[in-house]
């Protein structure tokens, strides 16, 4: 399968199922796995680029809402680093196509700010390690 009939599939399952791989519940798709950032950030990417900004609305709001702490803390298993610092990207991606007409980003700029916040902090703790520290 190509990446944009994947991507096609993936959005026709959103009618059905939330926003999780795009595949039925239980084969990966329960809404135990919707918090996955993976799969926020490819399907908002998608999105974004395809310029279907109504469904990337609308992802970015679920997630905020339902998946994101005001601390950062994802209501997942567990936080991939890299997946905060491409949210931030995307979020300002999201402003510069859409000009955020709704004022979403305006709506979770506190859980936004803790991304950003808490990626700032682990960037302090990281300078402050010895060169030689393997840690």
């Amino acid at each position: 399968m190509n990446i944009p009939s994947l991507l096609s599939c993936r959005h026709r399952r959103l009618l059905l199922y939330p926003p999780a791989d795009g595949v039925p519940p239980n084969a990966y798709g329960s809404n135990c796995c919707d918090g996955f950032q993976d799969v926020f950030v490819a399907g908002l990417a998608a999105y974004l680029e395809w310029g279907l900004y109504s469904t990337a609305t609308a992802i970015v709001d679920n997630y905020f809402t339902f998946w994101v702490r005001k601390n950062a803390v994802i209501m997942y298993r567990g936080p991939e680093i890299a997946q905060y610092g491409r949210t931030l990207t995307l979020m300002a991606q999201f402003y510069r196509l859409t000009a955020d007409p709704t004022e979403l980003l305006l709506k979770h700029a506190e859980k936004l700010i803790g991304f950003a916040t808490m990626l700032l902090q682990r960037r302090r703790v990281a300078q402050r390690l010895q060169t030689d520290d393997p840690s």
